[in-house]
């Protein structure tokens, strides 16, 4: 588990200010998703899982995000959030390089018997399997190489 209020002390102690936003973010995050909904008890801390799945799609939202600004010509604030994903990359486990990757989807496509965009689901679902620790979009802009090549 995070200790993500140490790392909020450290980063005031220090006068880190951009470390300190982002753990900020981070914290409002995971209180987000302590009291919500879908979980049997609020009052439970996250797990470890928990806590993995809401950095991956703070990870998502920013590098989306990027993509959006970048396209409108927005490069200070594209900057600003390549910073705070590469922040939040950092308390996730390192995913596997693209080549792994490709040879994993690879793996998978050899075991359907008709390929085509049509197969993208079962793909995507499958990779999602077994890359847990890869975003869904670059999972899925990988798969889409792989199938507009074939």
């Amino acid at each position: 588990m995070i200790k993500i209020d140490e790392l909020i002390k450290e980063a005031r102690l220090s006068g880190n200010t951009e470390d300190l936003e982002v753990l900020k973010l981070i914290k409002t995050e995971f209180q987000r998703a302590q009291v919500a909904e879908s979980r049997e008890n609020p009052r439970e801390p996250l797990s470890d899982k928990e806590e993995l799945q809401v950095l991956q799609k703070m990870k998502e939202a920013r590098r989306k995000a990027i993509e959006i600004y970048k396209k409108s010509g927005r490069s200070d604030i594209a900057e600003k959030e390549q910073k705070e994903m590469d922040y939040i990359s950092g308390f996730l486990p390192k995913a596997p390089d693209k080549s792994e990757i490709i040879s994993g989807i690879q793996e998978i496509i050899s075991t359907i018997p008709e390929v085509s965009m049509k197969s993208m689901g079962i793909i995507m679902n499958q990779a999602k399997a077994k890359f847990p620790d890869v975003s869904p979009g670059d999972l899925s802009s990988i798969i889409k190489e792989i199938l507009i090549q074939k």
